[in-house]
């Protein structure tokens, strides 16, 4: 995994490893398989139980990774309508993180003498196995932290001893904060550490209780320095909730999930899954698991849907007949206080610049969003562009379009922290 301070610039703009040195370019199709989202194929009671539903659904948005529970008992075969559910999403392309509950759990178990039989059953289309999802260590503390490892060693040899797996990754259990000190030391166990880094009602970029950095420095305790899974993060919107996660609007939940995606990016994770494409419950705006999805129970997308559909759509793009420049760099000048940027080389040979302001856009005393802030910049371009394009997000899920007219210094941008992607044409 890249280090983040070869790859995070400081809030004013500067890169870290140099004032006025070029921020590092990603190839465009690296973030694009970055992003992941999950799902919950076994809930027949919402739209989850029917994969022609979920298909174009995923289709639509541009997301091929997608992350579940593996399910076994003594019923469950190649058969069971789950994985049937599985295979044809396989077959449609997508490509499965699948859980491995320890007996911690309490409601699921996979026993890990029986990996291959799951991998058969989902026609080979599994990337991920990890270890216990949020397994409660706290509740039996003398037990359950070796519980626990027992079953992360255990899958971790099953995977490895398997010529058919071993070059599938295992992801460390996701312990939840609580349990992290009680974890025993797993780090010969796991190919990448596995976190659940939700930032509850702060923004992407904070520095607070949510912030990406103290769950990756966390997990460092058991798993050593590893790559970053975060295998479920996300917002949600049931703002009748008053303990716990607590919610934010969906307009700020659209405004806030592309910049997620960017700064875990840009932070080093491998890849990130958002929690969770549809609603899986319809219990009433308390329950939290009514509404962290990109589409109501009713299948309506949200606007956070259209948000992650535009962000990949800038970024997933088939190569084009020309060659893509070399050494293209860009800066910001200005009022650059609270300035992140990326910048993506795009398979056409287009150039794409994020920026945007890493503030806070909800008042969580008052639970109600605050306007965007924005700062007036100019983006400079070396070689020097023909034309510049941007492109706005709105918290309605849609892009505002606009042509970027030069300066002296470049192209004039008003930055906000509604996220502005740059359009750059050599």
């Amino acid at each position: 995994m890249l280090s983040t301070a070869s790859l995070l610039m400081t809030a004013t703009g500067s890169p870290v490893f140099g004032q006025g040195a070029a921020p590092r370019m990603f190839p465009a199709a690296d973030f694009v398989e970055s992003v992941g989202v999950c799902v919950h194929l076994s809930n027949r009671k919402s739209l989850y139980g029917n994969a022609a539903t979920v298909i174009p659904l995923l289709k639509e948005i541009g997301i091929v990774h997608v992350r579940d529970d593996a399910i076994f008992a003594s019923y469950v075969n190649r058969d069971y309508d789950f994985y049937k559910r599985v295979r044809a999403l396989v077959a449609a392309g997508c490509r499965f993180d699948l859980v491995c509950a320890d007996p911690v759990n309490g409601f699921l178990f996979m026993p890990t003498r029986r990996l291959q039989d799951v991998y058969d059953w989902c026609d080979q289309g599994v990337e991920i196995f990890e270890g216990g999802n949020e397994s409660d260590l706290a509740r039996k503390p003398n037990m359950n932290p070796a519980i626990s490892a027992e079953h992360q060693r255990a899958l971790f040899a099953a995977v490895k001893g398997n010529p058919k797996l071993r070059n599938i990754v295992v992801a460390s259990p996701s312990y939840i904060q609580k349990s992290v000190p009680l974890a025993e030391d797993i780090s010969d166990a796991v190919d990448w550490v596995n976190i659940h880094p939700y930032p509850g009602m702060e923004h992407p970029e904070t520095k607070g209780p949510g912030a990406l950095s103290g769950f990756v420095a966390a997990s460092e305790r058991f798993a050593g320095k590893k790559p970053v899974l975060v295998s479920e993060t996300g917002y949600h919107t049931a703002l009748q909730t008053t303990t716990g996660h607590l919610p934010v609007s969906e307009e700020i939940k659209t405004r806030y999930l592309p910049r997620l995606l960017l700064w875990n990016f840009m932070s080093g994770a491998k890849r990130s899954y958002i929690y969770e494409l549809i609603d899986s419950n319809n219990n009433g705006p308390a329950d939290k698991e009514s509404h962290f999805g990109l589409i109501g129970f009713d299948g309506t997308p949200k606007p956070s849907f259209g948000a992650v559909k535009q962000l990949l759509g800038l970024l997933n793009r088939p190569a084009g007949g020309g060659k893509p420049a070399a050494k293209v760099q860009f800066s910001i000048t200005g009022n650059t206080q609270d300035v992140w940027s990326v910048a993506f080389a795009r398979g056409d040979g287009v150039q794409v610049v994020f920026v945007w302001l890493g503030v806070p856009g909800w008042d969580p005393n008052a639970r109600a969003m605050r306007p965007p802030v924005t700062r007036d910049v100019s983006l400079a371009v070396t070689p020097v562009a023909r034309a510049a394009t941007a492109y706005q997000f709105q918290d309605n899920g849609t892009l505002a379009k606009r042509a970027l007219e030069k300066s002296a210094g470049g192209f004039a941008l008003t930055a906000s922290d509604q996220l502005t992607a740059v359009e750059i044409s050599l």
